[in-house]
């Protein structure tokens, strides 16, 4: 092999080429003596081609497809339903399915997959329900249907809701998330619904309380 700082005929490297060099190990942020090694394989050669790369260390593992895609689903709809998940639930599901893992190779898989134990981005799983959906849809469609003009008028003074939700005894255990995923959250015991309406004749975005001259905005009064 030629020494790092020759060509391939064995001549040595001009002052032009040497500044190459240089000008390239400073831009890589490598040593000169790489660039030298790599120029020597070059030359080396031949043929126009560099000595093929060989993978150091372990292969790199995936996990199983099935198993992959199991947990992807399970994880999936818990979350939307609102369940709790924890590693000996994910256990024994498998199980049900055939496949017996280790508790550890669970936890590698969840964490290669990008999932993780915490409580995620909570909405409470009524907020999705088939007739709040429908009800925000119809209660949008009359508010466009209600404007008119340049301006985007009002015809009719218009009705604003304040709902909130709220269980007596709501808490939120870790379960298995994906990242920014969204878990619908049930609570639990009796369900509270805190239900308002306000007719804003002046201001779109402010009221004046009765019995009082202070402004304020229109959902304080429920407070």
């Amino acid at each position: 092999m030629n020494p790092p700082f020759l060509k391939r005929n064995g001549a040595l490297l001009t002052d032009n080429e040497k500044s190459m060099i240089i000008n390239v190990a400073e831009v890589l942020g490598v040593s000169e003596g790489t660039i030298g090694s790599v120029v020597a394989d070059w030359n080396s050669r031949g043929d126009n081609t560099f000595i093929p790369h060989k993978v150091l260390g372990r292969p790199t593992l995936e996990p199983d497809e099935n198993i992959s895609e199991l947990l992807r689903m399970k994880i999936l709809n818990a979350n939307k339903m609102g369940e709790h998940l924890s590693t000996p639930i994910l256990r024994q599901y498998l199980s049900e399915q055939g496949l017996t893992i280790s508790k550890w190779k669970l936890l590698w898989i969840l964490h290669r997959l990008g999932y993780y134990f915490d409580q995620g981005e909570r909405r409470n799983i009524l907020h999705e329900s088939p007739n709040n959906v429908a009800f925000r849809c119809h209660y949008l469609h009359f508010c466009f249907a209600n404007l008119e003009g340049k301006n985007d008028v009002p015809r009719l003074p218009e009705v604003f809701l304040d709902e909130s939700y709220c269980h007596l005894h709501h808490t939120s255990r870790n379960t298995w998330v994906p990242h920014q995923g969204v878990v619908l959250s049930p609570g639990h015991g009796p369900l509270v619904v805190i239900f308002g309406a306000i007719i804003v004749q002046s201001s779109p975005s402010i009221i004046t309380p009765f019995g009082t001259t202070k402004h304020c905005d229109y959902s304080e009064v429920f407070l």
